[in-house]
């Protein structure tokens, strides 16, 4: 694919978690995905650095992967996610794509009752304390959009 890059810089979150710490809650080709977006983007001229810079990946114990990555914890991707919201500039572009577990938390008090969603990092805790709520997501989004307008969001969870 010989397409041309887009003025501005690109700016990069990709994650694919298949190697949750649970046999059950274990995914598999979420990683793959996730390599996948990274050789698209590639093909389509983005620069090598720029993508391993955004790639966060928790592959099983057996899988040996092409690329650099670092682990998709939550610290690690707000910051990457607070990072882009600051660097990004009118003309640029960010990319964020997630494959891995996404979940639901029921927040309920004598007056009202809430769903959050959320998506499920590596170092998730049962109590939740350590998963990427909706109402985050949101809020670190908008601080991006405020920045550019080309933000695409790729969501497999």
């Amino acid at each position: 694919m010989d397409t041309p890059r887009i003025g501005g810089t690109y700016h990069f979150l990709i994650v694919g978690i298949d190697g949750y710490s649970s046999r059950e809650t274990r995914l598999a080709g979420c990683v793959n995905d996730a390599e996948a977006v990274v050789e698209f983007l590639a093909e389509c001229g983005m620069d090598n650095q720029e993508l391993s810079q955004g790639l966060f990946l928790a592959p099983r114990d057996s899988q040996i992967r092409p690329y650099p990555f670092a682990l998709p914890t939550r610290k690690n991707l707000v910051d990457r996610l607070e990072t882009i919201a600051a660097k990004a500039g009118a003309d640029d572009h960010v990319w964020i794509f997630y494959s891995g577990h996404g979940t639901q938390r029921i927040h309920s008090d004598p007056n009202s009752m809430a769903v959050f969603e959320a998506l499920v990092p590596l170092d998730f805790d049962d109590g939740g304390a350590d998963l990427l709520y909706d109402f985050e997501l949101a809020r670190l989004l908008a601080q991006i959009g405020a920045r550019t307008r080309s933000v695409t969001l790729i969501l497999d969870c």
